[in-house]
């Protein structure tokens, strides 16, 4: 669990102090959602109801179709938001790939497969984006699924859905 700036807490540090937690093994920095409370608040990046397109202008990253953007609900602006805040005093937040994603789960877990000890806010019927377009359709990216178990899938960039879980740092 970590604070402000990467500040190391106690394990049993609460939210609002606790605001990142840091795996360990990969050496990724993943912001902590809150707010699961059903209701949207795009105000609020943390918010863990929030959902968004999948939208990167970046030719390099984006496979040749950039998504959707939107206004302040695609994962650009998602990941925009982050940084301008200088969330956790960092600028450096980007949504994750596929790769990344899925060293959250754990199917000993069950449903959701994200042990919400340290991943709070995280509901069983939740997918999270990432950064990687389908390599098999350039208009779909891979999603992380909590409720269905290990494995990839891919989901259509350009519809508003789907929560958005930022990470730093890694090997």
């Amino acid at each position: 669990k970590l604070g402000w700036c990467g500040v190391t807490l106690q394990d049993t540090a609460e939210q609002p102090v606790w605001i990142m937690t840091r795996d360990n093994v990969t050496g990724l920095i993943w912001e902590i959602k809150q707010d699961a409370d059903g209701t949207i608040n795009y105000a609020n990046p943390n918010d863990a109801d929030n959902t968004y397109s999948w939208y990167d202008p970046n030719q390099e990253n984006n496979g040749g179709d950039p998504g959707l953007p939107g206004d302040g609900t695609d994962t650009q602006d998602f990941i925009d938001a982050l940084n301008d805040v200088n969330y956790g005093g960092f600028n450096d937040w980007r949504l994750p790939t596929i790769k990344e994603l899925q060293t959250l789960e754990n199917s000993n877990l069950g449903n959701p497969s994200v042990d919400t000890l340290w991943f709070p806010c995280t509901g069983d019927w939740w997918f999270y984006r990432s950064s990687t377009t389908s390599t098999c359709d350039v208009s779909e990216a891979y999603f992380l699924h909590p409720s269905l178990g290990t494995g990839i899938h891919t989901l259509p960039k350009d519809i508003l859905f789907g929560q958005a879980r930022a990470v730093r740092g890694g090997n």
